[in-house]
């Protein structure tokens, strides 16, 4: 595995959930954050945090069937700064009934830097059988909800702070800047591309974000992992 290059002033969070019988699924968020940096008991603090403002929006769409079962907090900044964990079962308080495990809502977000490729997003664990308006598509009320509930997590985010530092704002971090190619066994063996990383990756500030009216789907996890 390719060590990935430090991003300064960088937060990655990542929540895992069980959706299901499925114990494998995750969302990968990335703050910046100003002052100073947050040490293993700051980023422990953070997790808690982070939690409490998932409690706050999301997991007032999310079915019962949803928990989100441990929040990890990486400070980027070097291989060696902050990292702390919270453990927990906090289970979706959404009425309604599941939905397949591959179903999410897609949030997607805008950023200011143009570029041919797919676009930041998120794929949130979110939503219940009331929610649908057919097979493929929400109701208008729940792209609403599921708007409203995803900025009430945003602001309890953006609300965290730690002695000397808080955070500032939600960004998309791009650490490939381009991909090259080569040949396995030449000249007629098969060509593979690689992607080529930036010494300094970009942290492009997310501007809006908005709910796809499209439901949208993770095919891995309807593979219901268990460990």
């Amino acid at each position: 595995m390719v060590a990935l290059p430090p991003a300064a002033h960088v937060l990655k969070v990542q929540l895992k959930w069980t959706v299901g019988v499925d114990v494998s699924c995750f969302n990968v968020l990335h703050f910046n954050y100003a002052g100073s940096a947050p040490n293993n008991t700051d980023c422990n603090n953070i997790a808690t945090a982070v939690d409490a403002g998932v409690a706050a929006g999301l997991t007032l769409s999310q079915h019962p069937t949803t928990i989100l079962t441990e929040v990890l907090v990486t400070d980027l900044t070097s291989p060696t700064s902050g990292f702390g964990t919270h453990v927990g079962t906090r289970a979706g308080t959404a009425g309604g009934g599941p939905l397949p495990a591959n179903t999410a809502v897609l949030v997607n977000y805008a950023i200011q830097r143009r570029y041919r490729g797919g676009k930041p997003r998120s794929y949130f664990p979110m939503g219940t059988d009331t929610d649908l308006q057919d097979a493929q598509t929400w109701t208008s009320a729940a792209q609403t909800n599921f708007y409203n509930h995803f900025q009430a997590s945003l602001a309890a985010w953006f609300a965290i702070t730690w002695p000397g530092g808080n955070i500032t704002g939600l960004v998309s971090l791009s650490y490939v800047e381009s991909h090259t190619w080569s040949q396995n066994n030449p000249p007629n063996g098969p060509w593979k591309s690689h992607p080529v990383y930036r010494a300094t990756p970009i942290a492009d500030p997310i501007t809006a974000s908005s709910v796809n009216k499209s439901v949208g789907t993770q095919r891995r996890r309807v593979r219901g992992k268990r460990t």
